[in-house]
C-alpha cells in the first residue's frame, strides 16, 4: 500500500492524547503519540476499531522499536540460533555461545571469544547487539531469522509472511524505521489476504477469540483482558 509507505505517523500535537495516569494509560498516550496516525490508517484498511488497533500496540511491554539513539529494538535468541546454525557448528556456538538446555529459552549467555568471560545476552540492549553482531558475523540470514525485532518482537524468521525477501531484509527495515515494524505487525496479524481469523474477531469485538488465537488457550485470558484494558484507556484518555 503506496499510502502507507508515505504517510506520516505521528499526529500534530494537538491530537496527542493527554492526562496519561498510570504505566497503561502512559503506554498508550505514548504509542498514540508515535503511530497514531499510522494507526488510524491501519485501523481504517482493516476495518477494526481504532481503540483496538492502539491496543494491540499499547499491550507490549513498551511500544517503542527505536532505542533514543535510534538503534533497533532486538532480542538475540541462541537456541533459535542453535537450531539453525549451531546444530551444524556446534564447536564454533559452543565457543560463543550457552543456554539452559532443559529450557532453552533460559540461560542464554555469550562471549567474544574462548576463554573470556560470559556475559548475560539480555543484560541490556548493548549486550542484545553485541551477541547479535556476533552471530551475524557467523551467519547473518540465521542470526537474524532467530532474532525478535521491533517493539513487538517480530521474530526474523517470519519475514516472508510479513513480505520481505530475507530475514536481513526485514532487519533493515525495521531499523530504518518504525513504520516497518507497525506494518508488519499488523500484516502478520491480518494474514495474506487480509482477513484472518484474528483481523475477524477483532473486527467484532471478540477479544477472547482473538487473544486465544494470537497468544493460545493458556495465555488468552491475559491477553484479553490487557487489550479490553489498553482499549479503554485509550477511550478515556481520547474522550478527555
Amino acid at each position: 500500500d503506496e499510502d502507507l509507505l508515505v504517510t506520516s505517523l505521528a499526529l500534530p500535537p494537538q491530537r496527542w492524547l493527554r492526562h496519561a495516569k498510570g504505566a497503561l494509560e502512559s503506554r498508550v498516550a505514548r504509542a498514540w503519540k508515535r503511530y497514531g496516525n499510522l494507526l488510524l490508517r491501519v485501523a481504517g484498511r482493516l476495518g477494526i476499531d481504532v481503540a483496538l488497533a492502539v491496543a494491540v500496540v499499547a499491550a507490549e511491554d513498551d511500544p517503542r522499536g527505536l532505542a533514543a539513539d535510534n538503534q533497533l529494538v532486538l532480542r538475540f535468541e541462541p537456541h533459535l540460533f542453535f537450531e539453525r546454525w549451531g546444530r551444524h557448528n556446534h564447536a564454533r556456538f559452543a565457543e560463543h555461545f550457552q543456554f539452559d538446555p532443559a529450557r532453552p529459552w533460559q540461560g542464554h549467555r555469550w562471549r567474544a571469544a574462548a576463554g573470556e568471560p560470559w556475559q548475560e545476552v539480555h543484560d541490556s540492549l548493548a549486550s542484545e547487539w553485541a551477541a547479535f553482531d556476533l552471530a551475524r558475523a557467523l551467519d547473518k540470514t540465521d542470526a537474524c531469522a532467530a532474532t525478535a525485532l521491533g517493539f513487538a518482537g517480530t521474530l526474523g524468521a517470519s519475514y516472508a509472511a510479513a513480505g520481505y525477501q530475507s530475514p536481513a531484509q526485514m532487519a533493515d527495515a525495521f531499523a530504518s524505521s518504525e513504520r516497518f515494524q507497525l506494518l508488519a505487525r499488523f500484516d502478520l496479524l491480518a494474514g495474506p489476504d487480509g482477513d484472518s481469523r484474528q483481523v475477524t474477531a477483532l473486527r467484532n469485538n471478540d477479544l477472547e477469540t482473538y487473544a486465544t488465537l494470537a497468544a493460545g488457550p493458556g495465555q488468552a485470558a491475559r491477553l484479553a483482558g490487557a487489550l479490553r484494558a489498553a482499549a479503554q484507556a485509550f477511550q478515556r484518555l481520547d474522550a478527555g
